[in-house]
């Protein structure tokens, strides 16, 4: 077990140590001192245009809450998934899995008749999973999970675009067997 002091001392080599990472280039630059000028909140402004997304993260987003902000967005989403593929008694994993599965899809993004569209509803059905199982869930069972406006900001604008593709999929017919 490391003593606090020892934590504290390191804790502040590594700020110093990144402080001149930054200065010397090599860093992320913070959003707030962009090259336009804008603040986190002002990226959020002009990358977010979903009104469901925006208004189950922007409050959250602007208080500086970015893990949950995030958590929200993929609740959103879900719950998007949901009410468009008439899939209520599922959630998560088991969710995107079902409605965008290539072989019996509940919802589909194109025709589904050559390898390449087959191959997009395959690929987006992990995407979808992805943000469940990678993004939410160690939100959702991690305590004090902690995200920065970098991050928050990249996986919001993530979930927006698998809300585009939601919103441009067909629901499918079931087969009568």
């Amino acid at each position: 077990m490391i003593s606090k002091p020892t934590v504290k001392r390191l804790q502040s080599l590594v700020t110093s140590i990144q402080v001149e990472i930054d200065q010397a280039g090599f860093g992320r630059i913070p959003l707030k001192d962009t090259a336009i000028g804008d603040t986190p909140l002002g990226l959020f402004d002009r990358l977010i245009m979903d009104e469901a997304i925006r208004s189950a993260t922007r409050e959250l987003f602007k208080d500086g809450y970015y893990a949950l902000a995030v958590e929200e967005c993929c609740k959103c989403l879900a719950n998007s998934v949901k009410e468009r593929s008439g899939k209520g008694d599922k959630d998560g994993t088991d969710l995107m899995f079902t409605v965008f599965n290539e072989d019996k899809p509940v919802l589909a993004l194109n025709k589904l008749r050559t390898t390449s569209e087959k191959d997009e509803q395959r690929g987006y059905k992990f995407m979808y999973v992805g943000m469940m199982c990678g993004i939410r869930n160690p939100r959702v069972h991690e305590h004090e999970y902690l995200d920065d406006a970098h991050i928050a900001l990249e996986m919001i604008a993530f979930a927006q675009h698998l809300m585009h593709k939601l919103k441009s999929t067909r629901k499918c017919r079931k087969k009568k067997v």
